[in-house]
């Protein structure tokens, strides 16, 4: 099981080749692409996990290494260079400081010189930022505290760990996937969750694969150093996380991120849909085994009959396949494969990508998570982008075995030229470097893919700390 490794040649190589584009036949859409599960069903499917998560491996992948300072670079930017728009935002957060959970972890001589207004709004803010008692400059966004609850401030490790078992049960098994640096810290607050509710499940973490990191270059193609002449290397996005996954030993992997965690009082809605999709993964694998085994013992016709089946219940082929005219070898190639079931919400104008049916390089459509930067940008694919109705809220649950039971290499169902091209400033210069395909991008690419409709408030990201105050993060 290996990822393949960039030398420095192939990295520029990719800079020269330019940004990979995807070729859109169209976005995919409720009943075309996307199914929308009836109430009646989705109890069904609900139950169907329940009864079947007994005998499964269940395990949760959270990508966790983002930084927290960036949900408070308002504040920075306030501190360092006040303008109108950092000035507002600053101004909201002073205002409303006691809804924010983080506020009652302060010292209460803080808390009262605030209240009473002895305190600089300037020395607040940097005790906030920098002070060790929170130290949210340099904290991961995982260790943030993100809700209260009664008497408990809890931070999204914490909240993952308890949505994750109301999910899958208290046999479930956590990978976390984080910097080093702030292990201990993280071991910690969940030592804290374990000693007040009891629940200590298996946690395991690991680190993005530094071999992954990418060279930088700059705007000639020439490696970038920096002011010591050392060479800029770059992490090389979440799609460096597929070695990680690839590690995990599980029938069932969710992957969801670590910021879109619930208030618990609102948390009921996420956990059914993901056992929903849980559900859809159980039934369609279920399926798909059977129709293997029907293929592989000469019952073509059999076979045949439940991938049509199959196909009408979840819209896992584009309707152009017809799959008479496939030997059985070809349909047992099209089905033994890696399997993901992605909720997606209505398209309510968040950033990210969504799904799309696309042309791939055989000739056949296929579903696929797609990032704006992947779309080209002349008239007819464009306007096929701004047709989208759905969005990717990163909340999927992967099958990684074959039907004998056995482990897929993920890596051999990954597309490597699906890679992305990033352009950023750095110590006062412009860079360039690639980013592998996105773990749900390309390194999914031949993967095979449902999707369903999940409602929005599955989907509660916190991007900045002022996310925290909409009603899904609020106590009632």
């Amino acid at each position: 099981m290996t990822i393949k490794y960039y030398s420095e040649e192939e990295q520029k190589q990719k800079l020269l080749n330019g940004n990979p584009i995807l070729i859109l036949d169209y976005p995919c859409h409720t009943n075309d692409g996307i199914v929308k599960i009836k109430e009646s069903r989705e109890i069904e499917l609900i139950e169907l996990f329940e009864q079947s998560k007994k005998d499964k491996k269940i395990q949760f992948f959270i990508p966790a290494s983002g930084s927290g300072s960036r949900m408070f670079q308002f504040l920075f930017e306030f501190l360092g260079d006040p303008n109108e728009e950092n000035r507002s935002k600053a101004e909201k957060f002073i205002n409303r400081i006691k809804e924010f959970a983080f506020y009652y972890k302060l010292p209460i001589e803080i808390r009262n010189r605030f209240e009473k207004e002895e305190i600089e709004l300037d020395e607040f803010i940097e005790f906030i930022l920098f002070d060790e008692c929170l130290n949210f400059s340099n904290s991961p966004k995982g260790l943030i505290p993100f809700h209260k609850s009664g008497n408990f401030i809890l931070n999204p490790f914490q909240e993952q760990i308890l949505q994750g078992i109301n999910i899958a049960g208290e046999n479930v098994v956590f990978n976390f996937t984080i910097q080093k640096k702030h292990e201990n810290r993280i071991k910690e607050a969940l030592k804290t969750l374990g000693d007040i509710t009891g629940k200590n499940p298996e946690i395991h973490f690991s680190e993005q694969d530094t071999n992954t990191d990418s060279v930088a270059f700059d705007m000639n193609e020439t490696p970038a150093v920096d002011e010591e002449g050392n060479l800029i290397k770059r992490p090389s996005g979440h799609g460096a996380l597929l070695s990680n996954l690839n590690k995990v030993d599980a029938d069932f992997v969710l992957i969801k991120n670590i910021d879109n965690v619930q208030h618990i009082e609102k948390s009921a809605k996420a956990v059914d849909h993901f056992k929903l999709l849980s559900g859809v993964l159980v039934d369609a694998q279920s399926s798909i085994f059977e129709a293997i085994h029907f293929l592989n013992s000469g019952q073509r016709e059999e076979g045949i009959h439940l991938i049509n089946e199959l196909n009408k219940s979840y819209q896992l082929f584009h309707s152009s396949l017809h799959f008479g005219n496939y030997s059985d070898e070809q349909l047992i190639e099209l089905l033994h494969r890696p399997i993901r079931v992605c909720g997606m919400v209505v398209n309510e104008g968040q950033p990210g990508g969504g799904p799309y049916w696309v042309k791939n390089d055989d000739g056949l459509v296929s579903k696929q998570i797609v990032e704006k930067a992947q779309i080209s940008k002349d008239k007819e694919q464009y306007y096929k982008m701004l047709k989208a109705t759905h969005h990717n809220p990163v909340e999927i649950v992967c099958g990684i075995k074959d039907y004998k039971g056995e482990k897929f290499d993920l890596s051999e169902f990954s597309n490597d030229d699906l890679y992305f091209i990033v352009e950023k400033d750095q110590q006062g210069q412009k860079i360039r470097y690639i980013e592998r395909p996105g773990l749900w991008n390309g390194s999914m690419d031949d993967w095979n893919t449902i999707f369903v409709e999940v409602s929005s408030k599955t989907f509660t990201p916190v991007k900045t700390i002022l996310d925290l105050l909409e009603k899904g993060h609020r106590e009632d």
